[in-house]
């Protein structure tokens, strides 16, 4: 089965555009359109993996209404910490399982370098502030580079049939 692990801000929601460095407009949130449907896939295993402030992170997870489509929500506070929280995730995927583990974030220096430092797919959303990243190092290429969620179907069925 194929795990799909997923950043929240602006990868699951507009959260740069929204929020603008503010929470008053939190409640404004809703989920990228497409996104429910890519999470309600029953042929992916998902985890969400998010840094920042634990109770603000998960507000934003209630505001959008997608907890309950993830196996597990991982909240770091830093960045740097999710290359800590994607090791102790694949540890509970089946070894047979672990060829087709997908990142999917617009990080190219955390989710994407993380993701392709332990050998998964990597999925860039080229998206808010981070969408103008250029690769410094071969690790933050990301194996695929998306401008809209909707377009991640495709890739999770090919990344399945491996």
């Amino acid at each position: 089965m194929t795990s799909v692990f997923y950043d929240l801000d602006d990868t699951c929601t507009n959260t740069t555009g929204i929020l603008c460095g503010s929470l008053e407009n939190v409640q404004k949130l809703r989920p990228f359109e497409g996104l429910v449907a890519v999470l309600g896939r029953a042929d992916c295993q998902k985890h969400l993996v998010t840094s920042g402030v634990e109770s603000v992170q998960r507000e934003k997870i209630a505001v959008l209404g997608i907890a309950l489509y993830f196996k597990s929500i991982r909240v770091c506070p830093e960045a740097s910490d999710k290359l800590i929280l994607f090791t102790e995730i694949k540890k509970s995927i089946p070894p047979c399982d672990h060829r087709s583990i997908v990142v999917v974030g617009n990080r190219i220096d955390a989710e994407i370098r993380y993701g392709n430092m332990l050998g998964f797919h990597t999925v860039r959303l080229k998206y808010g502030k981070y969408g103008s990243q250029k690769p410094r190092i071969k690790a933050e290429i990301p194996d695929y580079t998306l401008n809209d969620v909707r377009e991640l179907g495709p890739i999770l069925d090919r990344i399945g049939r491996y």
